[in-house]
């Protein structure tokens, strides 16, 4: 294991991370704005279907150097969830739970 996958992930670190690879996918999808909230749902603000939402979790597994994460149990929690889904938190909540437990 490499000395930048040992360290602490923290929330911020996580969301800038994620904002780094969806400015990347943003070449491919015109959908994706300027400005990333941890509001911001995937799938209804940013656009995302469930294969672009993969795309999104490899970069992240893949600069975080995490694993693998849980990506079909977070995407049946949030389908079943009320109000705001699939939000960029929940993402970043999911990539902290991952770390934690490896």
């Amino acid at each position: 294991m490499t000395p930048q996958a040992e360290h602490h992930l923290t929330r911020d670190h996580v969301f800038r991370v994620m904002q780094a690879q969806l400015k990347k996918l943003a070449d491919s999808y015109e959908t994706i704005p300027e400005e990333i909230h941890w509001s911001d749902s995937i799938m209804t603000d940013l656009g995302f279907d469930s294969i672009t939402v993969v795309e999104l979790c490899c970069a992240v597994e893949e600069a975080l150097q995490i694993k693998e994460l849980p990506l079909n149990q977070w995407l049946n929690e949030q389908s079943e969830k009320d109000g705001e889904r699939y939000t960029i938190a929940s993402f970043v909540d999911l990539v902290l739970s991952a770390n934690a437990s490896h």
